[in-house]
């Protein structure tokens, strides 16, 4: 019921603020357009002012768009089947559809994707939640970084049906002594301008059920790692080790 009522709040979350946010992006631009015509008689510098509020405006709605536009495509009746998904397929197509947020933040995606690995049977809207998870902690870590050393990195491998996936930024990674703790509910690393704790620190818990609801699914967590932030890395059972091959602990019996 919970879950029922959640996906029809999301599905109205996306149409309403799709709307909403085209309005405002066209609206902004038509602006914009104005100003630059020389509609309006303004001071350089007041004229400078109006203009970067109006960029503002114009980037927060596309913003806005885009979660909206990913929600929508994620409470369709096919993304929550189970089915074989190739993991690095998702992987890049989620990137794909977060490209200009991150090519606006001057994030630079690194995916080290190694090819050919098998498919894992998954609910694809899992995976797609995961790495959605990841990037939008990674844009928050990487805000007060200069914008030359703001990295994303993304690694998949697999070694006799076992897939490994990391996931790593050069952000300000996780407070020392906390890392036994970042997978609590209650734990939020995220702190507003005053320094008070900012997020529910809901999503790697979330994050954590959805991998270990997986054969061999595991998830741990680094920091500061190689590129001086936090590193998650995962693994999970692909479709190649059949249920046969996993005795009733759970252990992987392929050597």
């Amino acid at each position: 019921g919970n879950l029922a009522s959640l996906g029809i709040l999301a599905k109205c979350f996306g149409h309403e603020t799709l709307g909403a946010s085209n309005v405002v992006a066209a609206t902004s631009i038509d602006l914009r357009n104005d100003l630059i015509r020389g509609l309006f008689m303004v001071t350089p510098d007041i004229r400078q002012g109006v203009e970067e509020s109006l960029d503002s405006l114009i980037y927060s709605s596309r913003k806005i768009e885009t979660f909206a536009k990913f929600t929508l495509k994620n409470v369709r009746r096919d993304k929550r089947s189970r089915k074989n998904i190739p993991l690095n397929e998702v992987i890049t197509q989620v990137f794909d559809y977060f490209n200009n947020s991150l090519v606006e933040k001057n994030i630079d995606v690194q995916l080290y994707l190694q090819e050919g690995i098998p498919d894992i049977s998954a609910f694809r809207i899992d995976w797609e939640s995961i790495i959605v998870n990841f990037i939008t902690n990674s844009i928050w870590a990487l805000e007060d970084k200069p914008a030359n050393e703001r990295v994303i990195r993304v690694t998949t491998s697999e070694t006799n049906g076992i897939i490994r996936m990391s996931f790593a930024d050069s952000g300000i990674g996780i407070e020392e002594g906390t890392t036994d703790r970042i997978f609590l509910p209650t734990f939020s690393t995220r702190r507003n301008d005053s320094g008070e704790i900012d997020g529910t620190g809901m999503g790697l818990t979330i994050v954590k059920g959805f991998v270990e609801a997986y054969p061999g699914g595991k998830i741990e967590v680094l920091s500061p790692s190689e590129l001086g932030g936090a590193q998650f890395n995962l693994t999970v059972y692909s479709i190649k080790i059949t249920e046969e091959k996993i005795d009733e602990s759970g252990n992987n019996m392929v050597n």
